[in-house]
């Protein structure tokens, strides 16, 4: 069942700069007030590599909420699919190509609602 959050734990976690009041969790985009699409809601994240639990919240644009979700349907089975023909693709391109890939950051583009 969704509940609200209270009004104290509702806030965003940092200052808003100007016109933007989140960071998508998927590219990196500052976020408008209007281009959150999707935020991850239980505040407190396990840190396996230094055995902690942090304290997290966040936000997704709408491309991102999209891939994302798109990565859940078809389970595991599609997960490796995916890993696969990824590892096809890299071993496709020549040495060079591989290094320019490597310079280029992955992530769609937040796009302005």
């Amino acid at each position: 069942m969704n509940q609200p959050l209270p009004p104290s734990r509702a806030t965003i976690p940092y200052k808003a700069e100007g016109q933007y009041v989140a960071v998508c969790l998927g590219c990196g985009e500052p976020l408008k007030h209007h281009q959150r699409s999707f935020r991850v809601r239980d505040e407190k994240a396990i840190d396996f590599d230094d055995r902690v639990l942090i304290d997290f919240m966040g936000w997704f644009c709408p491309d991102c909420k999209e891939r994302m979700l798109g990565f859940l349907q078809g389970g595991i089975r599609a997960a490796v699919e995916r890993m696969k023909e990824k590892q096809k693709t890299l071993q496709l391109l020549d040495k060079k190509d591989r290094e320019a890939l490597s310079q280029v950051e992955e992530g769609p583009e937040c796009r302005e609602l």
